[in-house]
């Protein structure tokens, strides 16, 4: 039987790594990929590795028939699980936060011939059918053009099919000894030939919300899969999630990225420092606040749950204005207060502000803060919408503006400029500190951005950082600011 000889191998191996990137030092499947090539040359008569070479040079077809040979194909549906459970968490995570249509972008990056891609697909179409409001769209490529024909097709033996979950099976259609993914789902899916080296800004237009890159890296040596690592860094949001198979990982040190769990990476989040103007008014001491008052839309969820997980007590009231679903408030109330630690003060009528109390909107309506006898209420008003928004972040700070009370107002992460001028008026009081989020941790850097222009805050920091700050003057920790 025809068989290369070492330097022939060697020459092989070199160019399967130019190629695909894919490291070639040591024993790993180099078998396999050898033997495809030499059954290869046997089959289409050749007699020579010199001679394949110059037919795949040549011949296109050829060419991707051997790309194809020296490419690793294992996939299957819904591998490794985990990582489809974290997908509708995260899924679930935005929708809960997204009062409108929540747009996603999702990149299966080296989909072979499909079966992840649809899997995905799968997961997001039967969230779509519960949350209308979900629109989604996939990309998925592959270096085999064969491959990834294949996976155009959608089509797949009859016994594959028990390798998808049963309440997913309703997207695919059998037919015989095959099953077939059907259309409407396969139109929300782009297919097309990449290599994870190459550069594919032009592909995506806008940044992706999920980067799928699973039991690929591990063939990768140390500098291709740093190139690769740092076209994910380019491609993902700033609250994106790169998911890699549980075997796999990468020196984060070298990198954006930051382990977030179970193989999945989050970018890095860096502190801003912040430089205040010279004319602008100035706190001078700032001792333990009677009230603290945070808000927060596109991202504020997740924000949220991180800035009050496991508040210390006792705490002054906090007021919470998240833009969310109207008929999301209450659970969502709920379960942050269960986060925190702290009591869920149900909010449809006024009611007394008191320490230990977490108190969110319950549905479609403002927040205000009244001054009564020297005591402080929480009144909930139907006005017109501010900014788009009922409950308005600017309504509640604004009110906080106008009472006699040491404040903490805090803006995080959101669309739009809501708060940034009611968290202007909580500064200009000079008994109130004010707080915004910067960028690098914002999922949407619109309010916080707007609050730091007017210079609105007098401190900007990531989310984590400005948490442990709060708290910390909850806990008397802190007692004077200065801002320069």
């Amino acid at each position: 039987m025809f068989r290369l000889d070492e330097s022939e191998q060697d020459a092989l191996y070199d160019l399967i790594q130019d190629l695909t990137g894919t490291c070639q030092q040591g024993s790993f499947k180099k078998d396999v990929l050898l033997s495809n090539v030499e059954r290869r040359i046997v089959n289409l008569g050749l007699d020579s590795f010199a001679g394949y070479i110059a037919l795949i040079s040549d011949d296109d077809y050829e060419y991707q028939h051997f790309l194809s040979l020296i490419t690793i194909h294992t996939t299957y549906w819904f591998r490794e699980n985990p990582h489809f459970k974290k997908l509708e968490e995260e899924v679930l995570k935005r929708l809960l936060e997204t009062a409108g249509i929540l747009n996603l972008k999702i990149w299966t990056s080296a989909c072979s011939t499909g079966q992840e891609a649809y899997s995905i697909a799968f997961v997001l179409e039967t969230l779509s059918s519960l949350y209308p409001q979900l629109k989604y769209e996939i990309f998925a490529s592959d270096i085999d053009a064969m491959s990834v024909q294949k996976a155009k097709e959608g089509k797949y033996p009859a016994q594959q099919f028990k390798s998808i979950p049963s309440h997913y099976q309703k997207w695919v259609q059998v037919r015989g000894d095959e099953f077939f993914v059907k259309d409407f789902i396969k139109g929300k899916i782009r297919f097309f030939q990449a290599s994870l080296l190459e550069d594919l800004s032009g592909k995506f237009q806008q940044s992706l919300d999920f980067i799928f890159c699973r039991n690929v890296l591990i063939y990768f040596d140390v500098k291709s899969t740093l190139v690769a690592v740092s076209h994910f860094d380019r491609y993902l949001n700033s609250n994106g999630t790169l998911v890699l198979g549980h075997s796999e990982n990468f020196d984060t040190s070298k990198t954006n990225f930051e382990l977030d769990g179970n193989s999945c990476y989050k970018h890095k989040i860096r502190e801003l420092q912040y430089t205040p103007r010279a004319d602008e008014p100035m706190i001078k001491v700032f001792s333990h606040p009677q009230l603290i008052a945070i808000g927060a839309s596109t991202g504020g969820p997740e924000a949220l749950e991180v800035f009050l997980k496991n508040f210390p007590k006792p705490c002054p009231p906090i007021i919470v204005v998240q833009h969310i679903n109207p008929d999301f408030c209450e659970s969502f109330a709920k379960r942050l207060a269960s986060i925190a630690g702290l009591e869920c003060r149900d909010t449809r009528k006024k009611v007394p502000l008191t320490s230990d109390g977490l108190y969110i909107a319950w549905g479609d309506y403002h927040l205000n803060v009244v001054e009564e006898n020297g005591l402080l209420f929480l009144q909930p008003s139907h006005e017109a919408h501010r900014n788009g928004h009922r409950p308005s972040v600017d309504v509640l700070f604004e009110s906080i503006s106008r009472v006699r009370v040491r404040a903490i107002g805090v803006l995080l992460t959101g669309m739009g400029r809501d708060g940034a001028d009611g968290l202007l008026r909580m500064k200009q009081t000079r008994r109130c500190l004010t707080m915004a989020q910067n960028k690098e941790s914002s999922v949407v850097f619109g309010m916080p951005k707007e609050a730091i222009e007017k210079g609105a805050a007098h401190i900007i920091g990531s989310n984590q950082y400005l948490s442990q700050l709060v708290k910390d003057y909850v806990l008397k920790k802190v007692g004077i600011v200065k801002a320069s």
